[in-house]
């Protein structure tokens, strides 16, 4: 599946990803009114998918009256949090916040407007309500929509609209770019009216569409010049096989050719969404894992045999080995809690013990030259952590920006460097 979503947009990153610290708000009373249903999933596009069936064309939509109970219910692998990303300004029960989990969480909508919400683990995952005054014209939006990090805009503006046109390119797979399809890229947005700042009404596809287009050139494909040596894999996350329910496939990459050689899908564990992997020393295993379930997953490097599942804890994202004692190291991106990094045998004979890193949720952690040090980026706190192997102490946590999601370090690892998504 040759698909690309394009969520590169900056002013989008910055707005949407700089998270707040926010309060547990999780309602445990239920409304005697209507409901709204998001299933959260492990399904590509349809992670919170609208129980009642899709709205325009799109699963993770959903349009209520004020006063509707929108309850999350958990049909994932993992935990995620239910987050309220952007709301109507003022709006009340908001802004909204859960601890990672896999049970299902509940809150009553008022205030008629747009609401998003979405994972911060994997914060790709969204899903919206709009919350309809049915005396007005149009599916009101509100007048303005505030992020949980503070920020105030009018929903004419530019920045609510890029919000509206990533959401319905992130939740609807056919709105992906798909180079295997002929001519451009195009983007379909729902042909509805909205009520929009100072009472206008608007069509959302005609706003979007004339705004931003919806039949893009595609970036054009080409193969390195000069040849790499041996192979690349790439995780192809999103992949669909027959055989299993759940996405994802490990794909190998000849170098040479340039060209895949071969698919790992492991249909006999349902290999679910694998999102990072390593090798071992002498370079014979794949340690892959999943990042939406609590495994991590063993193969052989030549022929993809299966060679072992291991339970780590939830959502697993990155994984290194230690160049000096082959160890493994795996982040636990669900876990909350200090000891968020788990240290394996080589080999992955079997988890050793839980590193306390003073922080949780870290992402893609970045192993030093020497394998001495170990450097993570903590995605719920805004920081990372420097941890030091030669006496199993925390040298330092700094500051590294909203959402950092990945670290890395200069070949003598003198130097540090962070990845952050609202950049």
């Amino acid at each position: 599946m040759r698909r690309r979503v394009r969520l590169g947009v900056s002013v989008w990153l910055a707005g949407f990803f700089a998270f707040a610290a926010l309060s547990p708000m999780a309602s445990t009373v239920q409304a005697d009114g209507p409901r709204v249903t998001f299933e959260i999933t492990d399904e590509p596009g349809a992670w919170f998918r609208n129980a009642a069936g899709p709205v325009a064309g799109f699963g993770s939509l959903a349009v209520a009256t004020p006063g509707t109970e929108v309850v999350f219910t958990g049909k994932s692998n993992t935990v995620h949090t239910r987050t309220s990303l952007i709301f109507p300004t003022g709006a009340i029960n908001m802004p909204f916040d859960t601890p990672p989990r896999k049970g299902s969480d509940d809150v009553v909508l008022h205030t008629p407007g747009l609401y998003v919400f979405t994972c911060k683990i994997h914060p790709y995952m969204f899903g919206a309500v709009i919350v309809d005054d049915p005396s007005t014209t149009g599916l009101d939006l509100g007048e303005n929509i505030s992020l949980v990090n503070g920020i105030t805009v009018p929903t004419s503006s530019d920045l609510a609209t890029r919000l509206l046109r990533t959401f319905f390119i992130a939740t609807h797979p056919a709105n992906w770019e798909d180079y295997a399809a002929p001519g451009p890229w195009h983007i379909t947005y729902p042909s509805v009216d909205v009520r929009i700042t100072g009472g206008a009404v608007a069509n959302l596809d005609a706003v979007l569409s004339a705004r931003y287009g919806n039949d893009l050139p595609k970036a054009a494909l080409f193969n390195p010049a000069t040849q790499a040596i041996g192979e690349i894999w790439v995780d192809t996350q999103f992949e669909k096989t027959r055989g299993k329910s759940k996405p994802g496939t490990a794909t190998a990459v000849s170098g040479q050719t340039w060209q895949p050689t071969r698919k790992v899908a492991l249909p006999q564990i349902n290999m679910n969404n694998p999102h990072n992997m390593w090798t071992d020393r002498n370079q014979n295993l794949i340690y892959q894992t999943q990042w939406f379930d609590s495994k991590l997953t063993v193969f052989n490097r030549t022929t993809g045999a299966f060679l072992n599942n291991i339970s780590v804890g939830e959502s697993p994202s990155h994984v290194m080995t230690r160049v000096d004692t082959d160890q493994v190291h795996v982040a636990l991106n669900g876990s909350p809690n200090n000891d968020s990094v788990v240290e394996l045998a080589p080999m992955a004979n079997g988890v050793q013990r839980r590193i306390n890193i003073g922080r949780g949720a870290p992402h893609a952690h970045w192993m030093s030259h020497d394998g001495k040090k170990m450097v993570t980026p903590n995605a719920f706190s805004s920081d990372s952590t420097q941890y030091n192997f030669a006496n199993d102490s925390i040298d330092a946590i700094l500051p590294a920006g909203a959402l950092p999601i990945a670290t890395g370090m200069t070949p003598d690892s003198k130097k540090n460097l962070r990845s952050e998504s609202a950049q």
